[in-house]
């Protein structure tokens, strides 16, 4: 399975909360922000929808996940520990996807910016096979060959949950 959408009581009231707690200069820098863990860990609601989905067993860290106006992400399996996540949407996730692949290739570790290292292979190589819209909360796979999308003309952005030992 490639991604499970879920329900999170009061997105709105969720979003509305949590967005005035984000760190400014975190909203338009590209990529996967874990630097961020300690601030937004100790946000109430963040804590909250944790307890109510029993992840505190399995939910390693949290993280913003930012993309800049029309940009697609490298196909890349990530890297360490979690092998899902959940992804709430924050601001302008409607019309944006997570995107998953097979391949012909077998993916090998590079960097992306000069950031992070992830497995990645050429787009070349490989044919999609599910989507999903960004557009509410959902659990997806990143321990299979994904990529996200985004054609809008503003950021996306939302919270990231890291999971360990998720069962699809």
């Amino acid at each position: 399975m490639y991604f499970k959408k879920i329900s999170i009581n009061n997105l709105n009231e969720f979003q509305e909360r949590v967005i005035p707690q984000l760190p400014n200069e975190s909203l338009t820098m590209p990529g996967v922000m874990p630097q961020w863990h300690d601030r937004l860990i100790k946000i109430l609601e963040i804590q909250k929808v944790i307890t109510e989905l029993k992840f505190e067993d399995i939910a390693t860290h949290v993280c913003i996940v930012t993309m800049p106006p029309n940009s697609e992400l490298p196909i890349h399996i990530d890297g360490g520990i979690s092998k899902a996540a959940l992804n709430i949407p924050l601001l302008n996730c409607n019309g944006t996807y997570t995107r998953w692949y097979s391949s012909t290739e077998t993916p090998v570790s590079q960097t992306h910016h000069g950031k992070g290292t992830y497995l990645g292979v050429d787009r070349e190589c490989c044919q999609q096979i599910a989507i999903s819209e960004m557009n509410s909360p959902c659990i997806i796979n990143i321990n299979q060959l994904h990529d996200a999308h985004n054609p809008n003309d503003t950021w996306r952005i939302l919270l990231s949950i890291r999971l360990k030992n998720y069962q699809f």
